[in-house]
């Protein structure tokens, strides 16, 4: 439950944390943070279904994201910094208002895959959702919730994202593989091997 935030210009003593921490007082679990792209705020997951928005420069907590019938796996900002997309254990995506808290939409189509639900961002063009689960990496429509392609390893998903153009998209797995894929055709462009471990 305990996450800092630093400073990159340090002084005499280094880098220094800017405030001790996000307390955290009415949940655990906390374990992924994802920084709007202002710089300004700071999205947080949390284990009891509860995601939340902090102030970067105090560490203020703005508004909890309330929904979640389940952990939520992770939360992070779509790429103009005015949603946050949250997937949580629950089977369930939702996208919210940055600004004010408030629930857009709730995905629970797609593929309906095995394991855990760990995580969605949304495209650049804001069209699509990009969700792992288990063993696939997902692509929703955003307003639809359909599942229009999948992605698999073979191993559980721990990571996909969009290039920056939405043109690619990479993914990594327990199988120890990176590979990136055109978000186009969803074709394996290639295969990143020899890791010993897990790609984060």
């Amino acid at each position: 439950g305990l996450a800092q935030v630093w400073s990159l210009c340090g002084g005499r003593g280094g880098r220094q944390p800017v405030f001790d921490r996000l307390q955290r007082w009415r949940r655990e679990g906390a374990c992924s943070v994802a920084v709007s792209p202002d710089g300004c705020t700071i999205a947080m997951n949390g284990s009891d279904g509860v995601a939340s928005i902090w102030e970067a420069s105090s560490g203020r907590l703005l508004r909890d994201l309330v929904g979640h019938a389940g952990p939520v796996n992770s939360a992070v900002y779509s790429p103009d910094g005015s949603m946050v997309i949250t997937a949580s254990s629950d089977r369930s995506v939702i996208i919210w208002a940055a600004s004010t808290g408030e629930r857009l939409q709730i995905l629970q189509g797609g593929c309906r895959g095995t394991g855990v639900l760990k995580s969605a961002v949304l495209s650049p063009d804001l069209s699509s959702v990009l969700v792992c689960w288990g063993a696939t990496a997902q692509i929703w429509g955003r307003t639809s919730g359909e599942c229009w392609q999948v992605m698999a390893h073979q191993g559980a998903l721990t990571s996909a994202a969009f290039s920056r153009d939405g043109a690619f998209i990479a993914t990594g797995a327990a199988d120890g593989a990176a590979k990136v894929w055109s978000s186009a055709s969803c074709r394996c462009a290639y295969t990143i091997d020899g890791h010993g471990d897990t790609v984060a």
